[in-house]
């Protein structure tokens, strides 16, 4: 499982509040529910084709209803809220602070950097934003520049598939 540091990060914390952004399957957000004391976890993911480079092809198309029952059969019993939308119409939706979020949706830059921008106000200082494949060249460097624009250090963890991190 891919959960990132989160589960070190945030062990310990209490009634965490967070997002996952891109969800498929469900099985990060599965990982989260079992290691950690979660209050709500918005999920978000429209659940739809889209243009994705990084796989060599145009438009990705997958069985997204089988996608999102899957995902509800994993987080059955768990505080989930659901929302199917993409992630920059899907952030007005939520109305409190996070204390965590993780991306892990489209791999284009631009993608990357619009899910980074409009979730990063979101999180509450001392909060984690955090997210999946750093090493496809896009999403690195949507990181790199997001951060270096704000002078904030991100931490990269290559080993458990590229995650990355930062504390607000």
């Amino acid at each position: 499982m891919r959960y990132c540091n989160l589960q070190e990060l945030l062990t310990g914390h209490k009634r965490l509040v967070g997002a996952e952004i891109g969800v498929w399957q469900g099985e990060n957000a599965e990982g989260l529910f079992k290691t950690l004391d979660i209050e709500k976890l918005y999920l978000v993911d429209p659940y739809e084709g889209y243009i994705d480079p990084t796989q060599g092809v145009g438009l990705v198309v997958r069985d997204f209803d089988g996608a999102k029952n899957k995902t509800k059969a994993r987080v059955d019993g768990y505080p989930a809220v659901f929302i199917y939308e993409k992630s920059e119409d899907a952030v007005t939706q939520v109305k409190e602070e996070l204390d965590f979020v993780y991306i892990d949706a489209a791999h284009t830059f631009d993608n990357a950097l619009q899910d980074i921008e409009v979730w990063y106000p979101k999180v509450k200082k001392g909060g984690m934003l955090s997210g999946h494949d750093f090493n496809i060249p896009d999403v690195g460097r949507a990181v790199t520049e997001f951060c270096s624009s704000k002078e904030i250090k991100f931490n990269t963890q290559p080993n458990t598939e590229h995650e990355w991190w930062f504390i607000k």
